[in-house]
């Protein structure tokens, strides 16, 4: 590298640093959407000066030019004023001293700064311009620390797409007008073609070639979306609502499918935002939220080079943690992605007390909630937050990868009950049978990962069993009945019960014929994929 060239990136890095400043003091839409322009063209110069000029490229068409147009041309509110959330003055200067506290960072520093007062701009705002243009500063953020780590563009490339998805969002309106005329002729043939696709997606992971993990929880992944697409298959959907649907779930075998990370959590930043879109009118925060997630994520693994495994692992791991805070579906999803880092690399030491902390004090908050919450009210979205905490504790530890594969199994077909039953089920034990599998009530759904990971904590770990046990026992607490059952009420016609029954009925049966062989077998899984 030329030397000139080293300091005019530092130099144009600084400008973006000081735009990310300039942009949490201005109140006006136009002026936020004309200084993010600003920024863009800086981090363009950054990546051309370190010779990335695809990277420059994709930052100067999309970040600068093509959102400017966007924000410009296509949303509405472009003139209007976006007051912060308290004093801009204040808001200045939290900033600056995010600023330089992150300046001891070596080369993650400029864009850690960078990304600290984008999450503070969309933070501090409430007019969603401004937070889709505080995600593009996101990006820009990640921009910056791939040219600096010398990732290549083809695996830089997916992070575009993140701010896509909020924009998508805000035109709506326009996608549904749109869809309306071609949804309202196919109206009859939507829900039974819905099944039929999703049938199509299991027949592709099937016939795909995946590695050992992703050739087993891809179909089961993909029997998800089957039973997803049966249980809809009668409601009065638009077609904008099914084309989510099958988006979900095409993003998450995509995310399943394979090992490499710069592309499964782009595919988990896809899942969550078309989860949300059917209801993305009264859940924009939750949108921005996973979006800003899913770059925080991408930011720590373009970081990860930087020899700063804290802010690196940190980001990644918070990344993720928000978008299955706000799509808690997303649990097994996002436990197999960090599975395959933790097996496969790259991992660092400093990533498991984050994850550690995380999980715990999620059980702990969770736990007790439920156990002061009254029995049988169903709590599923803080029973699925629960197992989502119990696989990223069995996660930081080698002992307790192989119960964190179970979790991760026995979550998906739970799932797949629960999605059975979302709608219309007439079977009231069904209903109640696919609530307490989600809840690990004995010796239903997730409670025979929940016996091995306690398993695999008590002589490695013996702190982590209470918050474990806090919340295991929050989450028993709220799956049971509230009344018993009549035995009128105990018929069993519904399909709800094969994912429930079956794959605990297969774990007794391999475990009383031959139980060495099967952990032999669980721990080959997880060691020896290629």
């Amino acid at each position: 590298m030329m030397p000139l060239l080293l300091p005019l990136s530092q130099g144009a890095a600084g400008i973006a640093l000081v735009i990310g400043l300039a942009l949490l003091g201005t109140r006006q839409v136009a002026a936020a959407v004309h200084l993010l322009c600003v920024q863009s063209l800086a981090v363009t110069i950054a990546a051309l000066a370190l010779q990335e000029p695809v990277i420059a490229a994709l930052t100067l068409l999309v970040n600068a030019i093509g959102a400017t147009w966007v924000l410009r041309r296509m949303m509405p509110g472009f003139g209007m004023i976006a007051e912060p959330l308290g004093s801009p003055q204040l808001g200045i200067l939290g900033g600056a001293a995010l600023a330089v506290l992150s300046q001891a960072h070596g080369d993650a520093a400029q864009p850690f700064a960078v990304l600290l007062l984008a999450l503070l701009l969309a933070a501090t705002r409430r007019h969603s311009m401004v937070h889709l243009a505080a995600l593009i500063a996101a990006q820009n953020a990640g921009a910056l620390a791939a040219v600096r780590a010398g990732i290549p563009p083809l695996l830089v490339g997916p992070s575009f797409l993140v701010p896509v998805l909020f924009a998508g969002a805000l035109g709506e309106d326009r996608l549904r007008l749109a869809c309306f005329e071609a949804g309202r002729r196919l109206r009859r043939f939507l829900g039974w073609g819905h099944v039929m696709v999703a049938v199509l997606l299991l027949m592709a992971a099937l016939a795909a070639p995946l590695d050992g993990m992703g050739a087993i929880i891809a179909p089961l992944t993909a029997g998800w979306g089957i039973a997803i697409a049966w249980a809809e298959r009668r409601r009065r959907r638009g077609l904008p609502d099914r084309i989510a649907d099958l988006v979900h779930v095409a993003a998450m075998l995509m995310a399943l499918a394979g090992q490499a990370p710069w592309i499964a959590l782009p595919a988990l930043t896809v899942a969550g935002a078309a989860a949300l879109f059917p209801t993305v009118r009264r859940r924009l925060d939750a949108l921005k939220l996973t979006c800003l997630g899913g770059s925080v994520a991408l930011f720590g693994l373009y970081a990860m080079p930087l020899e700063e495994p804290a802010i690196a692992f940190g980001a990644l791991i918070f990344g993720v943690a928000a978008i299955v805070g706000m799509v808690p579906g997303l649990a097994a999803v996002a436990g197999t992605v960090l599975l395959r880092l933790s097996l496969h690399g790259p991992w660092s030491p400093a990533a498991s007390p984050v994850l550690s902390v995380l999980c715990v004090t999620v059980m702990l908050a969770a736990g007790v909630t439920l156990l002061l919450s009254n029995r049988g009210n169903h709590p599923a979205t803080l029973l699925r937050i629960v197992q989502a905490a119990m696989i990223g504790i069995a996660l930081t530890r080698p002992e307790t990868q192989g119960a964190a594969w179970v979790l991760i199994l026995l979550l998906i077909v739970t799932e797949a009950a629960m999605a059975l039953v979302r709608y219309d089920d007439p079977a009231a034990a069904g209903k109640l049978a696919a609530t307490a599998a989600l809840a690990g009530v004995p010796p239903l759904g997730l409670f025979p990962g929940l016996i091995l990971l306690i398993a695999g904590l008590a002589p490695v770990e013996p702190w982590l069993l209470a918050p474990v046990g806090v919340a295991s026992a929050g989450a028993m607490w709220a799956g049971l009945p509230r009344t018993p059952l009549r035995p009128s009420r105990l018929a069993m016609p519904s399909i709800t019960w094969l994912p429930i029954a079956a794959p605990i009925a297969a774990c007794l049966a391999l475990s009383a014929v031959d139980p060495v062989s099967m952990l032999h077998w669980l721990a080959a899984l997880l060691g020896g994929m290629p």
